[in-house]
């Protein structure tokens, strides 16, 4: 297998020379170039090229949410992807139809890069372009029209990136999650999931020391790809180029133009396939919150957007440069009602009206999702009030009273049958019930129709709009097929939960669906032994 580009004359180096690369992932390559050059040891490259990876993860999702906030025709995807910045959930029981929001165990604005990276899977999955070039150039990027399969193909028309020789590497110091050791070439957004995972591994793991060389080897050639994937870095309709406006002046690379626009402003911009000569710009748009130019005209990216309570208004906006400086992070608590003006939370309000009159969405409920999972230890209560509510429902649940709590929930779904948490609810209950028989009075035909019936229900709820329910569904359908697996101990079962598994690491960055999949895995290596 011939050598891939070097670092020397790969894209990612001409785009960084030409200073064409935004800002922010212009500090990030710049540090790591400089420190290369000055023989830092592989473990500290490493940790570079990961910020490499994670500033241009946030800055390309960034740019794309301050880009959806002038669509009107795609207001629902611009509310979905405030959902995900401010972990924002909608709360229904189903009783009234009322909405309430809830909090997600996860945001973007919270630190988490998956979050952040669940933003471009949105934007690839379900934004539309609507004429705007850099919506169209990212999600190209992204990998919406799939990779290349050949060699040839793939060196002139890139859309993948090689993972099987860092994964090689990464396996000889430490285990590698069972869903990425079967990943060679993928697309630019499970790239970035996957480093994340590796990063998480390199973050927490005590690598050995005489595997980090051949690690960071890898690892940069992972990287140098992901700047060739078309439209790549050298091309002007890349979406890693970009230009950052402020007032009258234009930051390119670390380069400052002066600002001849004639649309200048004194707010900070994100500018797309930009002619610095010629003053033209492809598109433009309002970078507020995601981007801060300081008194020195050093751009700073969005990091964190932190509340001591539950108040949006008693928040601090955190920014980092991606430079090897001191006080490189920077908090802005006086600048917080300007920067939820322009990139507000979704309100309740806003589902009111979206959903008014729609009794499909209505019954899209949603509830925190510290309901979701039945906890193994049950509350301190030993008698089951009349179930008259959902509400009623899950708390028998929670003390596993099942059979009242099936009685209400299947009543009540015949009224709701598009009341996908439900069904959640209700293949929850079977499996759970299912599980006391078989624990009491063995494999009984009861339980066996109860496991049925637990992954009928979950089929529906694996309908919700919502990935992370989605997910939710498929997660709980793995368990409930591990076991049947258990008792009948036939294959189909095991392949089965296994496929569960990874369709709910599929759709939502959470650990919890990691951890179940890596045990379904286990457990399968040791019932099959």
């Amino acid at each position: 297998m011939p050598e891939q580009n070097t670092l020397e004359d790969s894209a990612l180096t001409k785009a960084y020379r030409q200073q064409v690369l935004w800002p922010s992932i212009y500090t990030a390559v710049d540090v790591y170039i400089k420190r290369r050059a000055r023989n830092a040891d592989a473990y500290e490259l490493i940790w570079r090229l990961i910020h490499i990876w994670e500033c241009t993860a946030i800055t390309l999702a960034a740019a794309a949410a301050a880009r959806l906030r002038g669509f009107r025709e795609q207001e629902e995807q611009y509310r979905a992807i405030r959902e995900l910045c401010f972990g924002i959930i909608r709360d229904d029981r189903g009783e009234t139809g009322k909405v309430a929001l809830g909090r997600r165990p996860q945001s973007a604005f919270g630190g988490s890069i998956d979050a952040w990276i669940d933003v471009l899977g949105h934007v690839a999955s379900k934004v539309e372009a609507h004429g705007s070039e850099y919506l169209a150039a990212l999600r190209k990027f992204l990998g919406e029209e799939g990779i290349a399969n050949s060699r040839k193909e793939r060196d002139e028309t890139r859309q993948g990136i090689d993972l099987g020789p860092l994964i090689q590497a990464w396996s000889l110091a430490c285990d590698v999650p069972k869903d990425i050791t079967r990943l060679k070439e993928v697309n630019v957004r499970d790239a970035f999931k996957a480093v994340n995972s590796f990063r998480n591994r390199f973050a927490h793991v005590p690598f050995p020391y005489d595997q980090i060389a051949e690690i960071h080897k890898r690892f940069e050639q992972c990287t140098t790809e992901l700047f060739e994937v078309q439209p790549k870095a050298t091309d002007g309709t890349s979406s890693l180029r970009g230009c950052i406006a402020f007032d009258r002046h234009l930051l390119q690379g670390s380069v400052c133009h002066r600002n001849g626009f004639p649309d200048a402003t004194a707010e900070v911009q994100f500018l797309f396939n930009v002619n610095v000569k010629q003053k033209k710009a492809a598109e433009s748009w309002l970078a507020s919150p995601f981007l801060y130019v300081d008194q020195m005209m050093r751009p700073y990216l969005l990091a964190r957007f932190t509340i001591p309570g539950d108040s949006w208004e008693d928040g601090t906006w955190e920014y980092v440069r991606y430079l090897a400086e001191s006080n490189a992070v920077l908090t802005l608590p006086e600048q917080n009602q300007k920067m939820l003006a322009g990139f507000p939370p979704p309100t309740e309000r806003e589902y009111k009206s979206s959903d008014e009159g729609d009794q499909t969405a209505s019954q899209e409920a949603k509830i925190p999702s510290d309901l979701v999972s039945i906890p193994t230890t049950a509350p301190n209560i030993t008698e089951v009030a009349n179930i008259q509510t959902f509400p009623d429902a899950v708390d028998a649940i929670r003390i596993r009273k099942f059979s009242p709590a099936i009685e209400f929930i299947e009543t009540f779904l015949e009224t709701r049958p598009e009341y996908h948490v439900g069904w959640l609810w209700l293949g929850n209950a079977k499996r759970e019930l299912a599980v006391d028989l078989t624990t009491q009075n063995g494999d009984t035909p009861k339980a066996e129709q109860l496991f049925n019936d637990s992954l009928v229900a979950l089929q529906r709820a694996a309908q919700h709009r919502d990935p992370w329910y989605r997910a939710e569904a498929h997660y709980h359908a793995s368990k409930t097929y591990t076991r049947i697996w258990q008792h009948r101990k036939d294959a189909t079962s095991r392949e089965n939960a296994l496929n569960e598994a990874m369709e709910a690491v599929k759709l939502y960055s959470d650990p919890k669906f990691q951890s179940w999949y890596e045990h379904v895995m286990d457990l399968s290596s040791t019932l099959t032994q």
